[in-house]
């Protein structure tokens, strides 16, 4: 019975990284905000396995899907880091259209910013 929780919780997370996986291609600021969502539920779902863990050592089936959710949050990982980078190139070029080169010639002026996201993990 302990090893059907144990594997419900992971197959739970594993659910909830599709969907992140899902959000992040949408890639629109509902999706984003979504996503912050679904990815605390998947982390309070592996803090409740990791809780609970390995009373008896984990079987086959047990690892294999720890294995696929550590590849899916690595995934999502390169994911939330290729937008954060493509986000602030893009502020880079906004600085440089909106309000030039700083005097000293090498780094675009800051642009406007209405806000930023921000993950913390």
């Amino acid at each position: 019975m302990e090893r059907n929780r144990e594997h419900a919780e992971l197959d739970a997370a594993l659910a909830d990284l599709d969907e992140v996986w899902s959000l992040l291609r949408r890639a629109s600021p509902a999706a984003l905000d979504r996503c912050s969502v679904v990815l605390e539920g998947a982390a309070q779902r592996l803090r409740q396995w990791r809780a609970g863990e390995h009373q008896a050592p984990a079987g086959p089936a047990v690892l294999a899907r720890a294995r696929a959710l550590r590849s899916a949050v690595r995934g999502a990982g390169r994911l939330l880091e290729s937008a954060a980078a493509f986000h602030g190139r893009w502020r880079n070029v906004l600085g440089c259209l909106c309000a030039g080169y700083t005097p000293s010639g090498g780094s675009p002026a800051p642009a406007p910013a209405a806000g930023r996201l921000c993950l913390r993990g």
